[in-house]
């Protein structure tokens, strides 16, 4: 990870102050060790957040999370644009995620030092073990946006053949069985139905879960997306329809999962876009299910953002982690 922290090191010092009177630069805050420059809003990686960086402290939620799910677990965050979602589930994914185990990270790399400097590893020994465990799926669909449901179904089949292709050690794997190899082989070839591309999520986490010999992680960034598309241009229906198979394969009947993380816009326990997985038996449920609504910026630390207002309060306060 070398390479990394030398990336971070360079990107912190080449970090010019702004002039007076440049709006366009990046704006910075006074502390006690200097100017710290407020993260671009377009940045979403954890990995690239350095000490210099305003960065409010939410890695007690993992705490939250191994505490009172430590067998399984299926959390939607839902909070509107810009208030940390995908920040978030790029946090979860850096702890969580085994190196080696997708094109990001080598398998060499130790990503500790990413949370050494931060609350969850104080929390004690059992927490730091689940940190780099796991091999994990991430999907977004911030991009899969598309007029008719044919484009936007050859986007979606798009993003899973790039994040089959982050796994080759799976299709290669003596461990996996032969039919799911097979599967993923005319995923990759394009010779798939629709109602068998539903199970591409299930199939790869047990791949996942059956070459490394512990249970997979699934992340779904923006996965409200796709079914806002297809109500804005009339193909509702049909997208509904195959996130259904989806993510009901993925996340509800999937016995090798670990954790499912959503993030998106929509409250799916209180909104239309999940009324059909209440009638088929609740993918989402109440917080005694596998449903946990977490409200990103209203859980853990000294700053509380939950509204736009108390963001304005933190930034007055100057409060830095």
């Amino acid at each position: 990870m070398e390479d990394l922290k030398q990336h971070q090191d360079q990107s912190a010092g080449n970090r010019e102050q702004p002039s007076a009177g440049d709006t366009n630069s990046l704006p910075y805050l006074p502390s006690a060790s200097g100017q710290i420059p407020v993260p671009n809003v377009t940045l979403n990686e954890y990995s690239l957040y350095t000490d210099r960086t305003l960065y409010i402290d939410k890695t007690l939620i993992l705490k939250d999370i191994l505490d009172g799910y430590p067998d399984k677990g299926i959390f939607l965050f839902t909070r509107p644009r810009r208030f940390g979602k995908t920040l978030m589930i790029t946090t979860l994914k850096s702890f969580f995620e085994k190196p080696g185990t997708g094109a990001d990270v080598p398998a060499s790399t130790d990503t500790s030092f990413l949370f050494q400097n931060r609350k969850i590893w104080t929390c004690g020994e059992m927490y730091r073990a689940e940190q780099g465990k796991y091999p994990v799926i991430y999907l977004t669909f911030c991009a899969v946006n598309a007029s008719k449901w044919d484009d936007l179904y050859t986007s979606i089949c798009r993003l899973l053949r790039v994040e089959v292709c982050k796994h080759p050690e799976i299709l290669q794997s003596d461990k996996c069985l032969s039919a799911d190899v097979s599967f993923m082989q005319k995923l990759l070839a394009e010779k798939l139905s629709m109602e068998e591309v539903q199970g591409t999520l299930q199939i790869l986490s047990r791949m996942l879960s059956m070459h490394y010999g512990v249970p997979a992680v699934l992340m779904i960034d923006e996965y409200d997306v796709p079914l806002q598309e297809g109500y804005l241009h009339r193909y509702y229906k049909k997208t509904v329809v195959f996130f259904r198979g989806l993510l009901t394969g993925g996340l509800k009947d999937n016995p090798h999962l670990k954790y499912g993380f959503l993030a998106g816009i929509l409250r799916g326990g209180e909104s239309r876009n999940f009324r059909w997985s209440e009638q088929s038996g609740g993918l989402f449920r109440s917080r005694s299910g596998i449903q946990h609504l977490f409200w990103l910026h209203g859980r853990r630390g000294k700053a509380d953002c939950s509204s736009l207002w108390e963001r304005r309060q933190v930034f007055r306060d100057l409060y830095v982690v």
